[in-house]
């Protein structure tokens, strides 16, 4: 953790000398007084601003064992963390806690984040800690966390001599660049939008080989709403789409989905059509049972409902089992059997299981 130096001087000291040796500013951290007898009073106000004084987070360096005031009351603490970020490279910022509360504002020009003004937010506790996903934009900034921690006293008092937090900053994998867009500018990365990124819980689509083949662009997993976009050196750029728009693959571009109404029971028992349009996006459809019974149903990640067709839509740039199907490839659906339940039906109701391939 970083050091805070205070220096005091008192009846006519080396003033020259004790600014020196404090933190800067040292018009802040440097106390001239006049008498002795002012000694105890000024030693208050030192512990009081030591806890909101900024702490740097060197590169590598973890702040471990931050202690939590025992008694009813909150404790703040500043971190200044430039030092750890690098442009479009992502970094994890992980808050655990012993016997606590803590919560964590992040943001960027902004030297005090708080409750009113914050990029981000997180919270944690002894059972969860909070996990904060970053990168930093490629316009010049500073990243700052203000971390607000309260003691527990809903568990065992026992195990809870010394309350108090740490938080680690993970650099990710420096080969993934990343960075966020909308309407052709650069925009602040959320934490959602890069967890699956940073996490490499998605495969990055920005490799060497996608881009031997001409392919730049990628739907977004699970989410319609946005989606990748590759540069020609594999930087990944996560492109947010405006408003209600969604992300169509054919197009690879995001493009306003109207409205479609629904009757109120769509599915009627053992009476096609089983497949209906989602009302808000593409990304999904309605799918009835033979029993009549409504289902809301994503699409593959590879996979967006062909508003056109009566069936779902490949995109080109992406392979199921070893092949490539085109744009117009139309999917439609397996005949059921009629003997099976309706817990077997829906065992294998995903899009992918209840489909056959027909090229068209």
């Amino acid at each position: 953790m970083g050091v805070t130096i205070f220096t005091i001087g008192v009846v006519n000291p080396r003033k020259s000398e004790l600014m020196a040796s404090a933190s800067e500013p040292n018009c802040t951290h440097f106390i001239d007084l006049k008498s002795y007898d002012d000694i105890d009073f000024i030693v208050k106000e030192i512990k009081t601003e030591t806890c909101k004084a900024v702490l740097i987070a060197e590169n590598g360096v973890d702040l471990t064992n931050n202690p939590i005031p025992k008694a009813d009351t909150t404790k703040e603490q500043v971190v200044d963390i430039t030092k750890t970020i690098q442009s479009n490279s992502g970094t994890i910022i992980t808050v655990s806690v012993q016997c606590g509360e803590v919560t964590v504002y992040g943001a960027y020009n902004n030297n005090q984040p708080s409750l009113a003004s914050y990029d981000y937010m997180i919270t944690a506790t002894d059972t969860k800690p909070g996990k904060l996903y970053i990168v930093k934009p490629t316009y010049p900034s500073t990243f700052h966390l203000t971390i607000i921690s309260k003691r527990r006293f809903d568990i065992d008092n026992s195990t809870c001599s010394k309350p108090h937090y740490n938080v680690s900053f993970e650099a990710t994998d420096a080969s993934i660049k990343v960075k966020c867009a909308q309407n052709n500018k650069e925009v602040l990365c959320s934490s959602d939008d890069l967890k699956d990124v940073l996490e490499k819980n998605i495969q990055y689509p920005c490799t060497s080989e996608t881009r031997q083949k001409g392919q730049f662009i990628f739907p977004y997993p699970n989410q319609a709403g946005k989606y990748f976009e590759c540069d020609s050196t594999g930087k990944l750029t996560i492109v947010l789409c405006v408003g209600k728009e969604t992300f169509i693959a054919p197009l690879k571009t995001c493009k306003p989905v109207p409205g479609i109404a629904l009757p109120p029971e769509p599915c009627t028992e053992n009476q096609p059509p089983y497949y209906f349009p989602h009302p808000e996006t593409l990304s999904k459809f309605i799918q009835c049972s033979q029993l009549g019974h409504t289902f809301e149903m994503p699409c593959p990640t590879d996979l967006s409902w062909n508003p056109k067709g009566i069936g779902i839509s490949f995109n080109d740039e992406f392979q199921n089992s070893g092949s490539i199907l085109p744009v117009n490839s139309i999917i439609y659906e397996v005949e059921i059997n009629k003997h099976e339940s309706e817990a077997d039906i829906m065992t294998r109701r995903g899009c992918m299981k209840s489909f056959r391939y027909i090229k068209v």
